[in-house]
């Protein structure tokens, strides 16, 4: 299986009331010069906030998910806690350079998504060389 060699990854958390201040005190995250912290306040009075891996190092995505957590506390008592207010979860864009490459996820990244009870959510996009001539447009 080919690896992707392009990737990007975030961690979300949404949810009404959510200060970002707050939220990251609470998982001990200082934003750094390999993350950035997005937030955006939809209209509906839920707040969005998006932390995420700044460079493109490292390059294999199971690197990318776990030098993502460690920006974080590992203390699981505190990411229930934080699931009991806000809507957390792994959001990776996987970049294909050409069809049927594909990837996999080893015990330890899983068990670490696990034990903070952290969703998966993988966008998967295809080259543009790949799609049929009536899609391209």
């Amino acid at each position: 299986m080919s690896e992707l060699n392009h990737n990007s990854v975030s961690i979300r958390f949404s949810g009404k009331g959510l200060d970002p201040e707050v939220l990251c005190k609470r998982l001990e995250y200082k934003e750094s010069p390999t993350t950035r912290m997005f937030v955006k306040r939809l209209k509906s009075g839920v707040i969005v906030v998006s932390i995420s891996l700044e460079n493109e190092q490292p390059v294999c995505l199971e690197d990318k998910i776990m030098a993502l957590l460690m920006e974080f506390t590992a203390d699981v008592i505190v990411w229930a806690d934080i699931r009991e207010l806000y809507k957390p979860d792994v959001f990776c864009g996987l970049f294909m350079d050409s069809i049927n490459q594909g990837l996999e996820l080893s015990p330890e990244v899983l068990k670490a998504l696990s034990e903070r009870h952290l969703k998966l959510g993988l966008d998967i996009y295809t080259p543009v060389e790949a799609w049929p001539d009536d899609h391209r447009e």
